[in-house]
């Protein structure tokens, strides 16, 4: 049995779509032969942080939660946290509005900055 582990994805789509194209067969991982491990920060930086968990998200329907093992970073809590409770304290960091935009449109995001 292989382990594949992946980290700090971090928004950047096309990168980690190449990483997955590299495992040697992603069928060996939806027979649970092997076991692919994503140990988060999957959202922040890059500017495709919805594509990534989309895709993620996708991947483990397509290949099952006991061989596809995602589990939360820290970036990924301070988007739950801002999703929860935390909003005009998280805007409020400009590298925050940069994600944002990947999850939601040009116009909602300008309505966004007007209220903060």
């Amino acid at each position: 049995m292989a382990i594949y582990a992946m980290s700090d994805i971090h928004g950047m789509y096309e990168p980690f779509i190449r990483r997955i194209k590299q495992l040697n067969n992603l069928e060996s991982v939806k027979a649970g032969k092997d076991k692919l491990i994503l140990l988060g920060d999957y959202i922040d930086i890059g500017n495709n942080s919805f594509k990534v968990l989309k895709t993620i998200y996708e991947l483990q329907k397509e290949v099952g939660a006991d061989n596809m093992i995602v589990l939360m970073g820290n970036h990924d809590k301070r988007f739950i946290d801002f999703l929860t409770n935390n909003f005009d304290d998280w805007i409020s960091e400009s590298e925050n509005l940069c994600m944002v935009k990947s999850f939601i449109s040009a116009q909602q995001t300008r309505e966004l900055c007007y209220k903060v």
